[in-house]
């Protein structure tokens, strides 16, 4: 189950706003702070073009694969009430057509967080804004100091 996460700035500690903690979405992964104009990250966001094609693949089988597996259940049923005297045309049709169906409405939410995506990354200076918030964030996470698991002394 999801849960909710209040997204702040690390700036000022503003309230931006509260969001799903649940897997990778498409949208921007950085917000902007209105009262400060700090960039603030947020997990789990990516643009559609920033993921590759094994993620696509993923997402694309974790957002409609339910609807899919739910379409062919109008075959099944034909199967179940028909039993041995079934029409393989008919059995054929509500195989197909059943879980083009069912995930059309789920798929044009996807094609349009898609497009959304992508007008974003057309924009210049929505792309440069990118550019800053991953070199700030990776200067970040670089200046961040870590335990080197070989330099620490034993104790015996």
């Amino acid at each position: 189950m999801a849960r909710l996460v209040e997204l702040r700035c690390t700036s000022c500690d503003s309230f931006l706003s509260r969001i799903r903690s649940t897997g990778m979405v498409i949208g921007s992964p950085f917000q902007e702070c209105p009262r400060c104009g700090a960039f603030v990250e947020r997990n789990r966001c990516r643009e559609w073009d920033l993921f590759d094609v094994a993620a696509k693949t993923g997402y694309f089988l974790g957002s409609l694969g339910a609807w899919l597996a739910l379409g062919l259940l109008p075959g099944l049923i034909y199967l179940l009430v028909r039993g041995r005297d079934f029409d393989p045309r008919w059995l054929a049709l509500a195989l197909v057509a059943g879980p083009l169906f069912a995930a059309a409405i789920p798929a044009l939410g996807l094609a349009q967080r898609v497009r959304r995506s992508r007008a974003r990354m057309s924009d210049p200076m929505y792309r440069a804004k990118l550019l800053e918030f991953g070199r700030r964030a990776a200067r970040e996470r670089a200046s961040v100091p870590t335990l080197d698991p070989v330099k620490i002394p034993r104790s015996e």
